[in-house]
């Protein structure tokens, strides 16, 4: 008795028919049912960055001198949405600054500044970040930080706070 074979050349055909039907079914036509749809991606997006000059301002060193200081800045904001619709900002900027204090001793640094922030409120948070280093071509070096959070929860109600400085 002789065993059901498919002929030689027939193989080849086969395979070919397999293929074509298993890639049909990629179309959403087949058993598989219709193909899913994309999911749209969140939004991410800089909606502002750039340079900006910083005019005159005045910083009060750890000691209570005053400081004129004059400089450049970048800056890059950020807004950007979670899977839940809410969206989500940042703001970053770095600055160069160049300054006389009172006492006419001159000073060089950089700064830089964080503000995180959510939304719709509430709930709410927003965190606040800055902080830098003044050198001192003569005199004291000094270098501070600030930082100021809060949060309110879904009915409103402030459920936490946090604001402090530092200077060195």
């Amino acid at each position: 008795m002789q065993a059901l074979s498919i002929p030689r050349l027939a193989r080849p055909a086969a395979l070919a028919a397999a293929v074509v039907l298993f890639a049909a079914c990629g179309d959403g036509s087949g058993p598989t049912g219709p193909a899913a749809a994309a999911e749209a991606p969140l939004l991410s997006r800089i909606i502002a960055e750039g340079d900006s000059p910083l005019v005159t301002n005045q910083v009060v060193d750890c000691d209570g001198t005053i400081v004129d200081v004059t400089g450049n800045g970048t800056f890059t904001f950020i807004l950007r949405e979670d899977e839940s619709g809410g969206l989500h900002f940042t703001g970053h900027i770095e600055q160069t600054l160049t300054g006389v204090a009172t006492n006419l001793a001159i000073y060089t640094g950089s700064t830089t500044g964080t503000q995180t922030s959510n939304v719709p409120m509430p709930p709410f948070e927003l965190t606040m970040v800055s902080k830098g280093n003044l050198k001192a071509a003569t005199g004291p070096d000094f270098s501070f930080r600030q930082n100021f959070h809060i949060t309110m929860n879904a009915n409103g109600a402030i459920t936490a706070t946090v604001a402090n400085a530092s200077c060195k």
